[in-house]
């Protein structure tokens, strides 16, 4: 960001109703957002199973593109965090009245905030006044970015906003990470690196969160990856998950069951990384990531190193990576991982756009063909020209049935529209991708059929040899037995032979 902001945008609280649901019933100052329902804002505030404990911590990362006030920022993001408080209590349905109180920062300074949000629960339970967020919000905004403490209910409180590096979030630990998934880590780290969607699930909404936004840390120098992240979703609305890409966070333990809207499942419950194998080959860890994880173990087991370290650790380890991508010196076993890489945005930003380079083709090519098309992103393309905000005649957002269209005339109406270049340059890929897909049928094809007649061949001279061999030792049978009975038939002359070399024995000692 250009200009230094204020630290915090706004202070809500929400509350679960058994009638009502969710909501935000307070909120300071008023706000709305686009694509982030108050209702859905409230679902996130509060984890499903909230009534079972005392309470806990949900981490959101809003990405609001489609706000006026962030549409010239490079990073479009507001970072939430909600204390969570179960109170006991005769008087409701469930025993227990639920409720938290939401930061939302333009800073992902997320567990810094945290003695602030129980002091401000406490006071809101205590006056049920919109004064309590009005006094928190003015006393956290007057901080500044060095050392200072905030006064307020009475108490000093100690504080610092640091200037963040390198997709750093505060609250992420890779150390909890590695304790609690040991040589799996480095499953999650090719799962990332694939964008593939992977799933958080533990009992706590605290335990997913600060997991979700610790991943970026396993893959730096790479950046970007913080518009992937869902550090918490609720089941009352999964459509954060209806995507591609993600890495996401949830307290419901039924998810671990939904094969079909996961690659990899990180379950604390099991103590393991799940693979699905929706999209992806089965990843298996080589000699290098072993090593490299199990020395990371021993000195966190050993206590002997710091987050700092660990990070620093990882980003080497990557680092290292990309440069056997570029050079094409990576071990033959991650020959498909390499290729699955390359088609990524990841991959793309990073390599080369860093440079600020002409466009350059993938470092990974099939020998004597074309660069391999990606794939991904031409399809990821046609969705969006054809999805409702490209297509002016129809509206699929709209609220009444009569307004929805049915899937071919959707088509034909895309079909009828003035011929787009876009388009047509998709149509271009497509058919250059269909050209090479069939070539390598053919050679697929040649291939099967030499390796067949070669097969055949090595069959016939097996059983032309085979042959031969038996029929040599028919003969040396035939000849053995024929010895045998000549050997019967004259006796005599063995005797006869045998008298001879006894004589010619005999004749040689007394000479």
């Amino acid at each position: 960001m250009q200009n230094l902001k204020k630290p915090v945008h706004s202070i809500s609280i929400a509350e679960f109703d058994i009638s009502l649901g969710n909501n935000l019933t307070q909120r300071y100052p008023e706000f709305t957002f686009k694509d982030y329902d108050i209702k859905n804002l409230a679902s996130l505030s509060i984890p499903d199973g909230g009534h079972s404990r005392e309470e806990d911590l949900c981490y959101m990362i809003l990405n609001l593109e489609n706000e006026e006030e962030f549409k010239n920022e490079k990073e479009p993001f507001l970072y939430g965090l909600a204390y969570f408080k179960s109170i006991p209590s005769k008087e409701t349905t469930r025993g227990a009245i639920q409720i938290s109180i939401l930061l939302l920062s333009y800073y992902p300074y997320f567990t810094l905030f945290l003695p602030f949000l129980r002091g401000g629960l406490d006071d809101y339970l205590k006056t049920k006044s919109i004064n309590s967020l009005k006094t928190l919000h003015s006393s956290l905004n007057s901080m500044l970015f060095k050392k200072q403490s905030v006064k307020i209910w009475g108490q000093s409180f100690p504080v610092s906003l640091p200037i963040l590096q390198d997709d750093e979030i505060l609250g992420s630990s890779l150390i909890r990470l590695i304790k609690s998934f040991k040589e799996d880590v480095m499953i999650i780290w090719h799962a990332i690196l694939l964008e593939s969607r992977v799933i958080f699930v533990a009992d706590q909404a605290n335990i997913v969160g600060s997991s979700v936004i610790s991943t970026p840390s396993l893959i730096l120098p790479i950046k970007g990856l913080r518009k992937f992240l869902i550090p918490y979703f609720s089941l009352t609305d999964i459509s954060p998950i209806k995507k591609n890409t993600f890495i996401a966070g949830t307290s419901n333990f039924i998810l671990e069951e939904k094969t079909d809207l996961w690659d990899f499942l990180v379950s604390f419950k099991q103590g393991k990384v799940i693979q699905s194998h929706n999209n992806f080959s089965e990843i298996k860890l080589n000699s290098d990531d072993k090593v490299f994880i199990q020395e990371m173990i021993q000195k966190i087991e050993e206590e002997s190193v710091d987050e700092k370290w660990v990070r620093n650790q990882f980003r080497k380890f990557t680092e290292i990576f990309l440069f056997s991508v570029k050079e094409k010196k990576f071990p033959s076993k991650k020959e498909e991982f390499v290729f699955d890489f390359c088609q990524t945005s990841l991959f793309k930003d990073y390599v080369w756009k860093q440079e600020n380079s002409e466009e350059k083709s993938y470092p990974f090519r099939i020998e004597n063909k074309k660069p391999v098309l990606d794939v991904r992103s031409i399809i990821n393309q046609a969705r969006t020209l054809v999805s409702p905000a490209n297509s002016p005649k129809f509206d699929l957002s709209s609220n009444s049935r009569n307004q929805t269209k049915s899937i071919e005339e959707n088509e034909l109406e895309v079909e009828n529209q003035v011929e787009n270049p876009r388009i047509k340059n998709l149509e271009d890929q497509l058919k250059e991708l269909q050209e090479q897909i069939e070539d390598l049928k053919n050679e697929a094809v040649k291939t099967e059929n030499q390796h067949i007649f070669e097969i055949g061949l090595m069959k016939s001279l097996n059983k032309s040899l085979t042959t031969k061999v038996n029929q040599q030792k028919l003969k040396i049978e035939e000849l053995t037995k024929e010895n045998e009975e000549l050997k019967k038939l004259n006796p005599k002359e063995d005797n006869n032979n045998n008298n001879n070399n006894n004589n010619n024995q005999e004749e040689k000692k007394e000479n």
